[in-house]
């Protein structure tokens, strides 16, 4: 693999050294054995990956201090799903630039090996795992033919050559299109492996929807559920979403479960208008807008209207206190709390609170209200030529 930019950001954390073992990873772990010839002592590798905390992916990392005499390091750490491992090298010599690598390991045991030059990063040994793979083999190819004709492309735009340029650009071009096809291929040659997952996401911005769609639907299952493939999951529901949350389209059903503790759907709601409401109790026009819309609901609740209270990014004794204090009778969500509901402002595109959804008896979406205005607030008309 050649060098990559580095997008992830560093959080603290600790993972497991392991200096030397006749069994390496140990057993349920992955492991890395990295080896920088002709590090110095300064030198320093820093690893990191994902890893899952009470639901949210954080990056773990750690620094290793190199020696002429411990090349090599040996990392490993308890494995919980596919995850890609950043490798960074940096030397104290100023004049040897730092390298970043990405590596992946997509299931407990594997070892992978990664050889490298201190003052030549660009001549990089991976092997293990995925890296023993002859369809990774043809991505690995390509990207290096890539990288190569990148720093060509570099010194010809550094040297004002224009026609070189110009052939440098088409090959380039041909080059990112036989990489596409290559992923592609993997991609649908392995889709128990987290890495096409991976790669999945990396290759989103080049595929039409359908497309993408198609593909993450052939992955198995855990793979789909690994982090990048939640990643692509709810990038998904959020371009339908933009798709699908316009006055006039249907929608979206879903189930909640309210404060009393009580489950519903949008769907139990057929034949009654209602006003799905995004809020908080920490919005100031949100507690602006609640005392029009307790008289709105008083005079209109016993002709079909209903009102659902969806609380986002709130807490619960906060969220108690602000339905007592405005005077709130109708149902409401905390969407922190309700397990049935965490992707629900994805499936509604939301964009901020308020947010209030205006939606017919046959489930289609009347009106949109983005933000409150009492000057500009469309919804006592609106309910007042309904109910006329």
């Amino acid at each position: 693999m050649k060098k990559h930019t580095k997008t992830l950001l560093a959080l603290a954390a600790t993972l497991l050294l392991v200096a030397a073992c006749q069994s390496f990873p140990p057993k349920g772990n992955w492991g890395v054995e990295t080896t920088v010839e002709g590090s110095k002592i300064g030198d320093t590798l820093r690893f990191s990956y994902l890893k899952t905390v009470e639901g949210q992916d954080i990056l773990a990392d750690t620094l290793i201090q190199l020696t002429e005499e411990n090349q090599k390091v040996r990392l490993a750490a308890p494995f919980i799903e596919a995850s890609a491992i950043g490798v960074e090298y940096a030397s104290r010599d100023a004049l040897i630039e730092p390298f970043y690598i990405e590596l992946f390991v997509n299931r407990a045991g594997e070892r992978i090996r990664l050889i490298t030059q201190a003052n030549d990063y660009t001549h990089v040994q991976t092997t293990g795992g995925m890296y023993d793979q002859p369809d990774y083999d043809s991505i690995r190819i390509l990207m290096d033919d890539f990288y190569s004709l990148r720093t060509e492309y570099i010194q010809a735009l550094q040297a004002s050559d224009t026609l070189t340029l110009m052939d440098l650009s088409k090959r380039m071009g041909e080059l990112q299109q036989d990489y596409l096809k290559a992923s592609l291929n993997y991609i649908k040659n392995n889709p128990s492996q987290g890495f096409s997952a991976y790669l999945l996401l990396s290759l989103q911005p080049a595929l039409p929807a359908d497309s993408l769609r198609t593909l993450f639907e052939t992955l198995d299952p855990q793979v789909r559920n690994t982090a990048y493939g939640r990643n692509l999951s709810e990038q998904q529901s959020a371009f339908q979403a933009q798709k699908t949350i316009q006055e006039g389209a249907e929608a979206p059903d879903f189930t909640a479960t309210d404060l009393d503790g009580k489950t519903f759907s949008l769907s139990d709601y057929r034949g009654q208008w209602v006003l799905v409401d995004f809020w908080g109790s920490w919005c100031g026009p949100c507690r602006q807008g609640n005392p029009s819309l307790v008289k709105l609901y008083a005079q209109y609740k016993g002709k079909g209207f209903e009102v659902i209270g969806l609380a986002v990014n709130d807490k619960e004794e906060n969220l108690r206190a602000a339905i007592a204090k405005d005077g709130i009778t109708w149902r409401n969500v905390d969407l922190s709390q309700d397990k049935n509901t965490p992707t629900l402002p994805t499936l509604y595109n939301l964009q901020g609170v308020p947010t209030k959804l205006l939606i017919d008896p046959e489930g289609r979406i009347e009106m949109i209200e983005i933000g409150y205005d009492p000057d500009t607030d469309p919804l006592p008309a609106r309910l007042k030529e309904i109910f006329r």
